[in-house]
């Protein structure tokens, strides 16, 4: 599996895989990777400065206050009602506007605070401040050119904190600039569908698209919102959780260079599950997604999103979140690289259903314990086991044997567990093909056996312990259709506990072929590689144990397999023991 340059048609960029570096910048000054689609933010903030100076309505002319005490709705209400396509709220010292209920935006408008950045303090019943749609809910008509740029929104107490600043229902050429939010969250955007109630996952099977039931095209994405960007925004909501920003049913997205406290970015495509339009026949339909050098801690998960296809998350710092820190449910043409994640309730990273070409490539996880039970300490709803070990998952969830739905890729990632006692772990699910290549793990345990699995490779991985304080399990272990085992290094300044067992691959009734070769085992006391037997195994795959170190060789009896060249660290020839079919080891 190879991400090329056609899955990123969509961000119109070209991937890190292809030779740009990570501190490259494009024309505008952004990074390499910056989509060619997305305006520099130079330039999306010169054009809002001419616009303010050319255009701008001072607020203030349809009667606002802006003292934090008079009620300034009704200036807004007649601001917008009067058509002006730019309203200028300045920014003076103190400068705080009240809005006691929610507003619609029917027409093209930037809101922008000037001279400084005013406070909006939304004192509105309503999850929502703004809401943008055209009248009519017409499903295929769009919304064009809302714009929020240099604003504080604010929930203020005893209020709840919850919400956005801005909800939009088929809307294109959006942006939220440069804007904060307290005690709430700052964009949304959904589809006229789903706000008639026309879009239902449960009315959707593995056969039926619930999406194209409720009128969105089979074919194609022409009938999205499009061309949403949220650059240099801050939320804290203060409390779990808040949306950064939420996109559902949204193409050409970026999210650059902002921070969450309690707060994250999240996109939806439709259900990823089978039977709610999960299945790869299906289109995505959150698309061309581009998150990028951002913060986010304390939220349910920092960076995630359903049924997403031609996405690249790169360059975030995610931490203290509850579920998993990044995390693709669905999604096909990924790439995550450059990412670091410390400490997530259940995974740093994950896959979630179908997950076609992801690849997770240069990210750092780090686990030490901290995140165990969070949920709790957040006064927030259980997800998952919230265990706080674990460095990366896959979960299939109902789609095992789907051939080809789950196809991921581990590059040159460190994966750490810096708890006081134990180790971390990995959690394997059905996959078709996943690949770890040049991985560090550190303390970690890497097993990848799973009983659905077609294609494996594990090859020149590190992995290295500096204690022994767990229960006897294999350090690192696989099983498939065909699995090859190549290259890694397994180090331990300590004895392994129990029989010490280095790699363990499982044989089964799909075993075409196992390749466990070259292999360095550097661990303090005895250690073995290990072909476990089944009864299932029907016996006819190849299996090649050579060129090992380190680690005495365990063999099925009765199974035909090639064995040579491996040796033990002294460099004397490897014991090779034949052992029961049934292997204990493999229970």
């Amino acid at each position: 599996m190879s991400l090329t340059r056609r899955c990123f048609v969509g961000l119109g960029i070209a991937s890190p895989l292809l030779g740009l570096s990570a501190d490259a910048k494009s024309a505008g000054g952004e990074a390499a990777d910056w989509p060619i689609w997305a305006p520099p933010r130079s330039t999306l903030y010169d054009r809002i400065r001419t616009a303010a100076a050319r255009e701008g309505k001072d607020i203030r002319g349809f009667g606002a206050t802006l003292d934090g005490k008079s009620d300034d709705t009704a200036a807004m209400e007649k601001a917008l009602a009067s058509g002006a396509r730019v309203i200028v709220i300045p920014g003076h010292k103190g400068s705080r506007m009240r809005l006691t209920r929610a507003l619609a935006i029917d027409h093209e408008v930037l809101i922008v605070g000037v001279g400084g950045r005013p406070v909006i303090s939304a004192e509105n019943r309503e999850q929502t401040l703004f809401t943008a749609a055209l009248p009519g809910d017409d499903a295929k008509a769009f919304l064009q050119e809302i714009r929020f740029d240099n604003l504080t929104f604010e929930r203020p107490e005893p209020r709840r904190a919850h919400g956005v600043a801005l909800l939009g229902y088929n809307v294109r050429n959006v942006s939220v600039t440069r804007c904060s939010a307290i005690r709430m969250g700052l964009i949304e955007v959904n589809h006229v569908l789903q706000r008639q109630r026309r879009y239902l996952r449960s009315k959707g099977d593995n056969a039926t698209d619930p999406a194209v039931l409720a009128g969105f095209s089979a074919t194609n994405t022409d009938d999205l919102n499009e061309h949403v960007l949220v650059y240099d925004c801050t939320v804290d909501a203060k409390s779990h959780f808040c949306q950064l920003a939420r996109l559902e049913f949204t193409r050409q997205v970026a999210v650059a260079h902002c921070q969450g406290r309690f707060a994250c970015v999240s996109w939806w495509g439709g259900g990823g599950r089978r039977n709610q339009g999960g299945d790869l026949a299906f289109l995505r339909r959150a698309r061309d997604i581009y998150v990028c050098d951002n913060v986010f801690s304390g939220a349910i998960g920092g960076i995630y999103g359903n049924n997403g296809q031609n996405i690249l998350v790169a360059r975030n710092h995610v931490s203290m979140v509850t579920d998993i820190g990044i995390d693709f449910e669905g999604c096909i043409d990924v790439l995550a690289t450059g990412n670091t994640v410390e400490n997530a309730g259940n995974y740093c990273y994950a896959t979630l259903f179908a997950a076609k070409n992801v690849v997770f490539e240069n990210n750092i996880a780090v686990q030490d314990g901290a995140a165990t039970n969070i949920h709790e300490r957040y006064g927030a709803r259980k997800v998952g086991g919230v265990r706080g070990r674990t460095l990366f998952a896959l979960r299939s969830a109902g789609f095992a044997g789907s051939t080809g739905a789950v196809d991921v890729a581990y590059r040159r990632n460190r994966f750490v567990w810096r708890g006081p006692d134990g180790v971390g772990s990995c959690l394997a699910s059905y996959f078709d093909s996943l690949e770890l290549t040049g991985n560090v793990l550190e303390n970690v345990l890497c097993p990848m056996a799973y009983s659905s699995t077609q294609h494996l490779v594990v090859r020149e991985n590190v992995l290295r312990f500096s204690r022994n304080d767990f229960t006897e399990r294999p350090v690192l272990s696989g099983s498939g259709g065909d699995m090859t085992i190549a290259g890694n290094t397994i180090e331990a300044s300590q004895p392994l506990p129990g029989a010490a067992i280095a790699i363990f691959a499982q044989l089964s009734e799909r075993t075409r072929s196992v390749s466990v070769t070259n292999n360095r085992i550097k661990v303090a006391g005895a250690a073995a590689i290990e072909i476990a037997g089944h009864p299932s195994d029907p016996g006819t795959g190849a299996v090649t144990v050579n060129g090992n170190i380190g680690a005495a060789i365990r063999i099925p009896e009765g199974r035909v397999a090639s064995v040579s060249g491996n040796r033990l660290a002294d460099g004397t020839p490897a014991a090779v023991t034949r052992v029961p079919a049934a292997s204990p080891a493999a229970s």
